[in-house]
C-alpha cells in the first residue's frame, strides 16, 4: 500500500482556554483530511479546505464561511485576527473571514453533522442560501464526524435505517 504524503500546518492554541491542539489527519471517505483536536475542551479547528474534503464538495464550506458576520470575541487561532459568528440551526460556530477556518466548540460539531445530515436539513440549507450542495450526500456520508462526535452515532444509525427501509419499499413497488 503507498504512502500518503500530506502536508499539514502546525497545531494551534486552542481559543477556549490556551491548550496546545493536536493535529490530526484522518481518512474520510473522499480523501484525507487535516483537523486540530483540543485536548483539554474538545474543540476543534478545520483550516480553509478542509471541510471541503470531508464532503468533496465546496459549497458546504463556503456556505459557513461566506454568510458567517459581524465580530466575535474569539481570535482566530490560526491568523490571529477576529473571528466572524455564524449561526446554523441553533448554535454559533467562529468563522475566520480572513483565512477561512472554522472553529467548531465540542458540540458544535455534533450538532453540524446532526444538521446537515438528513436529506430535509439539507434541503432546507439549499433553499435558504439559494446553494446546489449535497445533492448526492447521504448520511453515511457524515460517518467520518462520528469520530468527532460520539453522541450523533446513534441519530445516524437511525437516518442510514430509515433510508434503507424507503430504498427497500421502492424496490418493492417495482
Amino acid at each position: 500500500m503507498p504512502r500518503v504524503r500530506f502536508a499539514m500546518p502546525g497545531p494551534i492554541v486552542c481559543p477556549r482556554d490556551g491548550s496546545t491542539t493536536d493535529p490530526e489527519v484522518h481518512r474520510g471517505r473522499f480523501g484525507h483530511f487535516a483537523v486540530q483536536i483540543c485536548p483539554k475542551c474538545g474543540g476543534s479547528w478545520f483550516d480553509h479546505g478542509e471541510i471541503g474534503k470531508l464532503y468533496r464538495d465546496h459549497a458546504i464550506e463556503k456556505m459557513i464561511v461566506d454568510y458567517a458576520g459581524g465580530p466575535s470575541r474569539m481570535t482566530c487561532p490560526r491568523c490571529g485576527k477576529p473571528t466572524a459568528p455564524r449561526p446554523v440551526s441553533g448554535f454559533t460556530l467562529d468563522v475566520c473571514p480572513s483565512c477561512r477556518g472554522v472553529w467548531f466548540d465540542r458540540d458544535e460539531l455534533q450538532a453540524a453533522a446532526q444538521a446537515l445530515s438528513t436529506e430535509e436539513a439539507r434541503d432546507g440549507l439549499r433553499k435558504e442560501f439559494g446553494l446546489s450542495f449535497g445533492r448526492n450526500l447521504h448520511a453515511r456520508d457524515f460517518l467520518p464526524l462520528v469520530f468527532y462526535a460520539p453522541g450523533f452515532h446513534a441519530a445516524l444509525m437511525a437516518d442510514l435505517d430509515k433510508t434503507e427501509e424507503k430504498s427497500a419499499s421502492r424496490l418493492d413497488d417495482l
